[in-house]
């Protein structure tokens, strides 16, 4: 079901979701290896080795079948316009950049300002935009938006990066909780057995995903609080309710 699910929104140009559901399967797999594995390292090191190692290599077959796919003329032609910006299918990582290429401005203003940040207005920094745009360019990769290199604001498109730029250190730190909050949650979800494993860590790691590379916004906002919620539940009383199972 996952796999299909990964396929429905890979034909859809949902690249994210397709990879998040791949994620999660890696996730199932790296299940079934841990008790194989128990006594040689730590469950959750053994969880998390295994995992990374299967979704990254389910990435990696992912970015090349979109290539194809793009490249046989299956998806329409945004996708192949977004395939040429972002690399043109020559790397997965110059993709991801590619895809959410805001990052080579907003980190470069917030170390700027990394301690009290910039508040709540537009950053205007055309030099960092030049910094950010030339860059990009020497990658082979699409620019920012017109609309931002117009007025010269820095992008962030990214609830971690958006906090640092506003509230300085303390909008990063808050961040980095939520985040581990949800590794935590996924490892004590999977590591212990928890009969309703899916949900959970699809949910995690789509907090972590919006974290880095999402803006907080519209259903995000709700989407975060649900999952902060079941990521506190499960800190708390999974790892004690699975030992009681």
């Amino acid at each position: 079901m996952l796999l299909a699910a990964a396929s429905a929104n890979l034909m859809q140009d949902f690249r994210s979701l397709a990879l998040l559901m791949g994620a999660v399967m890696a996730f199932g797999v790296a299940r079934f290896c841990l008790r194989p594995m128990a006594g040689v390292i730590s469950r959750a090191a053994c969880l998390w080795v295994v995992a990374v190692a299967l979704a990254g290599t389910f990435g990696y077959a992912l970015a090349k079948l979109y290539a194809t796919l793009v490249g046989g003329g299956y998806l329409d032609e945004q996708a192949e316009i977004r395939l040429e910006l972002q690399g043109g299918g020559s790397s997965p990582l110059l993709m991801l950049l590619g895809g959410r290429n805001e990052i080579f401005y907003s980190l470069r203003a917030a170390l700027e300002h990394p301690i009290l940040g910039y508040g709540t207005e537009p950053i205007y920094a055309p030099e960092i935009i030049e910094a950010g745009s030339t860059q990009l360019l020497n990658l082979g990769l699409d620019q920012a938006a017109l609309s931002r290199l117009a007025t010269s604001t820095v992008p962030a498109h990214s609830s971690i990066m958006s906090s640092w730029l506003e509230a300085g250190i303390l909008g990063l730190l808050a961040w980095v909780v939520l985040i581990a909050l949800g590794l935590r949650s996924i490892t004590l979800v999977n590591t212990w057995n928890l009969p309703i494993w899916v949900l959970p860590t699809f949910t995690g790691l789509l907090m972590i995903w919006t974290a880095t590379f999402s803006p907080f916004g519209a259903t995000t906002r709700f989407l975060t609080a649900a999952t902060l919620t079941w990521a506190l539940w499960i800190a708390s009383n999974g790892q004690s309710k699975a030992k009681g199972a």
